[in-house]
């Protein structure tokens, strides 16, 4: 069975963090340039996860000079390389937050002051959800789908709806349409 071809997207990830040496798939010198943008990127993103999309585009446009909309490209395809910055950032917040709380666990612990090492253990609780019940996970396997049944009838919408004269716009309507294409067909 024949290998499949990587795009330019596949080769840049594969080799990402390779040298030149290093990389076991040859990257074309328009590769290389792009290679050498979403490294950097990436570096800059991940030694601060909460830098936001616009101070990337700013550092890239600066750094490559590049244009803004090419810069914007680069984030998409650089998102998809570390699948997914916004989680990555959501976990180094929890990191932060729970650090922080631990800390003021400590220096009330160390201090003797248990109403402040209660409150702080009441944060830590309450930020990772202690204080509610686990939720029951969702039965996908026990769920059905809903059955529709199609209609071209507008009076299923709702039963209160009113269309004076449905009956005779529907007629002229559909007399309408059928000579139109009947007119389409004679034409062809």
């Amino acid at each position: 069975m024949p290998k499949k071809e990587l795009n330019a997207l596949e080769k840049i990830q594969h080799n990402l963090f390779k040298s030149a040496n290093e990389a076991e798939i040859v990257l074309t010198v328009d590769e290389l340039t792009i290679k050498e943008r979403y490294s950097a990127a990436v570096t800059k993103w991940l030694s601060d996860p909460a830098m936001q999309d616009k101070q990337i585009v700013n550092y890239l446009m600066n750094q490559f000079q590049i244009e803004k909309s090419q810069a914007y490209r680069d984030i998409g395809n650089i998102k998809i390389i570390m699948g997914g910055i916004q989680n990555a950032t959501k976990e180094w917040t929890r990191y932060v937050v729970s650090q922080g709380l631990l800390g003021c666990v400590q220096k009330a612990r160390a201090s003797k002051k248990l109403m402040e090492e209660i409150m702080a253990f009441d944060k830590l609780a309450k930020y990772f959800k202690l204080d509610k019940d686990d939720e029951e996970p969702i039965p996908w396997d026990k769920l059905i789908p809903p059955d529709f049944e199609l209609s071209d009838d507008v009076r299923v919408l709702d039963h209160k709806l009113h269309i004076p004269n449905l009956e005779e716009k529907r007629t002229r309507l559909r007399e309408k349409y059928n000579k139109a294409e009947d007119a389409s067909y004679e034409n062809t």
